[in-house]
């Protein structure tokens, strides 16, 4: 997807590398302004019609919006319902304050942000943002744990590490190790535990969630 003074669905989802190769070729600068949250909330909508168990966004741009019907805040309210994490990476010569809403765009979403990177580095962090790492000569690529979250009742959010990940039921794929896992529900105490994932396994968690009782007057 690209955004200027509109934004444009150049490709629909599709594994054939050639095409989106060729699509991206032909893409050009145009227009005055820079739609950046729009594009967001219609790639975010692009994404929940697709049957995916880990859903992202990849972002390149220099952080700056013009034009926008939608806000900063509607954006990340959004992404945070629908599940998704936003990979930001950010490249600008001139206004680099801007870059500092990349930032927050992937803080807020469980997602990560990165200055310039080179392509390399953009790989590993977009496998790091899934829970996958590379290792050996051969570059081969291994899943970490799986953490199966419910609550009781359902429609926690759930916060790994300090990201927001999305709302309960959800499985998510984890490194391995020690995290920190935290869920909040309106009306209800907040719950936080560190959990310990093995690589290769699957940990269920079922929390429940005590009711705030409300004072008696």
């Amino acid at each position: 997807m690209t955004f200027n003074d509109n934004t444009e669905l150049v490709s629909p989802f599709t594994s054939k590398k050639r095409l989106l190769k060729e699509e991206i070729n032909k893409l050009r600068t145009a227009g005055t302004r820079t739609v950046l949250f729009d594009a967001l909330v219609r790639a975010i909508g692009v994404i929940q019609k697709e049957e995916l168990q880990s859903k992202f966004v990849i972002l390149f741009s220099d952080g700056k919006d013009e034009g926008s019907r939608s806000t900063l805040e509607e954006v990340i309210e959004i992404t945070r319902r629908s599940g998704v994490s936003i990979l930001s990476v950010g490249y600008t010569r001139v206004e680099k304050r801007y870059l500092d809403t990349l930032r927050e765009i992937a803080s807020e979403t469980g997602g990560v942000f990165a200055d310039a990177p080179r392509f390399d580095e953009i790989v590993t962090l977009y496998r790091a943002s899934r829970g996958v790492r590379t290792e050996g000569s051969k570059g081969e690529t291994i899943r970490d744990g799986l953490l199966s979250i419910e609550s009781k009742p359902i429609g926690a959010q759930v916060f790994v590490d300090g990201g927001f990940k999305g709302k309960t039921p959800l499985r998510l794929e984890l490194p391995s190790g020690k995290h920190e896992v935290r869920l909040t529900l309106t009306d209800h105490y907040a719950w936080a535990a560190q959990v310990e994932l093995r690589e290769g396994g699957d940990t269920p968690l079922l929390v429940r969630l005590l009711p705030i009782q409300e004072k008696k007057k």
